[in-house]
């Protein structure tokens, strides 16, 4: 019915209220019955996820995407709009995570394989690309080069910041065990 009365007045704001209004209760009824029928659902925590993220709470929306993804890893949309909160969030650590959580569902999807064509390196403190209280300056490109060139895959990335002083931080491929070595 709403449909059919935007067509047919699409410029009538009053119009516009009532189909406004109808989709709101249609939509908060829809919520009260998912709630009755499946509150521990996958579905049910990804509205829940969309209304954290419409208010503003990231870090609630986060954990409700993470409980729907592992209720249910194939529920459409949901990998997607944790990425969008992880890489929205002002906290550094969880835009860390997203590239974390992708290398993970990659290779769970691919298996043990995919570290011979995809490797996913990070730089403690590092912000996505520069910034940050770590190392600012790593060289990708030559290791990178002799690992198409040569077939000889980076186990480290090398990482540095001057700054008083150098420091030094190898840079594992995830999920090995980064290690840090302070040079002055």
């Amino acid at each position: 019915m709403a449909a059919k009365l935007e067509e047919l007045a699409p410029q009538n704001p009053q119009v516009q209220w009532v189909t406004y209004q109808i989709a709101r209760q249609m939509m908060d009824q829809s919520l009260l019955n998912m709630m009755m029928a499946a509150p521990d659902s996958a579905e049910m925590h990804m509205i829940m996820a969309g209304e954290l993220a419409r208010q503003g709470d990231g870090a609630k929306a986060i954990a409700q995407y993470r409980e729907a993804i592992k209720l249910n890893p194939m529920i459409p949309g949901a990998h997607f709009q944790l990425a969008e909160q992880l890489r929205t969030s002002p906290d550094p650590a969880l835009n860390a995570q997203m590239g974390v959580d992708y290398y993970e569902a990659v290779q769970k999807q691919l298996g043990a394989g995919t570290a011979d064509f995809f490797r996913f390196y990070t730089v403690p403190g590092m912000f996505h690309c520069n910034g940050g209280v770590g190392c600012d300056r790593f060289d990708m490109l030559g290791p990178l080069v002799e690992w198409v060139e040569q077939g000889k895959a980076p186990e480290r990335i090398v990482a540095s910041k001057m700054a008083g002083g150098m420091s030094v931080r190898p840079s594992n491929s995830i999920p090995n065990r980064r290690e840090w070595r302070a040079t002055t």
